[in-house]
């Protein structure tokens, strides 16, 4: 008799407990989900609900897919709207030294998408082959001109890009102009040019670009040729010496690869953060764009503490508050990604996803119930989840307009 009252019990139990967990689906997210729309500015109950975290936050992260030209749209704006709440600092995916040059093209904001234009032509930019990346776009340079207009300064915080090269050693000669021997550095500078291209040629996993340039006498002897009191060369040279490094680590399937280029933009970051508390006296509120990978709160898809994970770890030690938005795109064209492969884990985000809405869960709540138990999420679900504070679901996109 007392063996089927613990069995019966157990049974009761085991059905409760069954019945008391569910399977994480889209029935959890409709409470949390919002929307709103873009046109000339943000507006319905989406962005009212929004605007009140950007109003208390110290740092807004935009977790990117890049080259989207909705997010470039809607950064365009965002900037606009953070502004009144103390917002003057853009983070970007871009070396420090790109980032100087972005600035000085749109220090007259209204000739920025001119100047940019220029730029990607005479370094005859072509898809995935320019020197400065994700500012390449006609709604790039919108947003760019725009942070301007509103006197956000720039960070760069990552590796100058694969083919930069060329671009800084111009940024290099222009250091040297009026030098007793700049003819011949010109020369130097144009036989580590064709060097650079010649190693680009012959890029390939046998022979790999960075690791080659790093050795290369031609490409050494321009560099040795700028004086050591010339800072402005050294922080070009420096910035490319690291680049071609990371890139090298990378090439060559070293480990150093990830963390080196991470523990990069992380301290890029945190330099930009105390040389504005030393200059004005407080912290700054910035906005950080870039892929979502990078602004993830805990740890990146591949298992590091990235600028996301840093900036966190800023915020709880000031108690400042942070929107870390994830955005995903479900329509692009006329193609619907919702069940196509390289989306696991983000189809119940993606469901909520309309054609010319954008749409967003906040998915905050839902951590509390997934670790109670109540809720049961797969892995990757879990990393949407924990990793950010809001999934927004773009609107139908493409990618930007190429400006050049």
């Amino acid at each position: 008799m007392k063996s089927r009252i613990i069995i019966g019990l157990f049974l009761t139990l085991h059905v409760l407990s069954s019945h008391a967990q569910e399977q994480f689906g889209t029935k959890h997210i409709a409470p949390y989900t919002h929307y709103f729309t873009l046109g000339d500015d943000f507006s319905g109950e989406g962005w009212d609900y929004l605007e009140k975290e950007f109003e208390k936050a110290q740092f807004v992260l935009l977790g990117e897919y890049h080259n989207s030209r909705q997010i470039s749209l809607f950064t365009n704006q965002l900037l606009k709207e953070l502004s009144p709440y103390g917002f003057n600092q853009l983070a970007a995916e871009v070396g420090p030294e790109s980032a100087k040059i972005l600035k000085r093209l749109s220090d007259n904001p209204e000739e920025t998408q001119g100047n940019l234009n220029g730029l990607y032509k005479k370094y005859k930019s072509k898809p995935n082959k320019y020197p400065i990346p994700f500012f390449k776009g006609v709604e790039d340079a919108a947003f760019l001109e725009t942070a301007r207009t509103l006197d956000y300064d720039l960070w760069g915080l990552d590796q100058e890009y694969y083919f930069a090269a060329p671009l800084l050693f111009d940024e290099l000669m222009s250091t040297v102009n009026g030098h007793s021997d700049y003819e011949n550095i010109l020369k130097a500078k144009h036989v580590a040019t064709n060097e650079w291209q010649t190693l680009k040629r012959k890029d390939s996993k046998k022979k790999p670009l960075n690791c080659g340039i790093l050795k290369s006498e031609k490409i050494n002897a321009f560099l040795d040729m700028f004086d050591a009191n010339n800072q402005e060369a050294q922080n070009v040279i420096a910035a490319l010496k690291k680049s071609w490094q990371i890139y090298c680590y990378h090439e060559s399937r070293d480990r150093r690869s990830n963390p080196s280029r991470i523990n990069y933009m992380r301290s890029n970051f945190l330099e930009h953060f105390k040389q504005y508390k030393e200059k004005n006296g407080e912290h700054p509120k910035v906005v950080t764009k870039m892929g979502n990978f990078h602004t993830s709160r805990i740890k990146s898809w591949i298992g590091y503490n990235d600028v996301g994970h840093l900036i966190e770890a800023i915020a709880e030690k000031y108690d400042y508050h942070v929107a870390n938005l994830r955005f995903i795109r479900r329509y692009v064209g006329s193609t619907d990604k919702l069940g196509k492969s390289g989306y696991k884990g983000s189809e119940t985000f993606m469901s909520i996803g309309e054609k010319t809405r954008w749409g967003f869960v906040d998915v905050r709540p839902l951590r509390a119930k997934i670790e109670s138990g109540e809720l049961i999420a797969t892995k990757q679900e879990k990393h949407e989840i924990f990793n950010y504070d809001f999934i927004v679901i773009i609107p139908t996109d493409r990618n930007v307009k190429n400006n050049y």
